[in-house]
């Protein structure tokens, strides 16, 4: 899960999902990469903006948070 690989110091990206809220802490024991409208758009037009926020994501993060 999620929580146990932050305990474990792996890198983690998540969707914002059940355990999120009760213990995820965007930049210091995960990332998490936003939501999209997952009600009205169609699902390339999702998979498109998931793989832009995680390449945001990526790209302007402190490297030392991913070593």
């Amino acid at each position: 899960s999620g929580m146990t690989a932050a305990m474990n110091g792996a890198v983690n990206f998540s969707t914002d999902d059940g355990w999120i809220p009760e213990f995820a802490k965007n930049g210091v024991n995960s990332f998490v990469i936003p939501q999209v409208d997952f009600i009205n758009l169609p699902v390339e037009e999702q998979d498109k903006q998931d793989i832009e926020h995680l390449y945001d994501i990526l790209e302007k993060s402190n490297p030392p948070n991913l070593l």
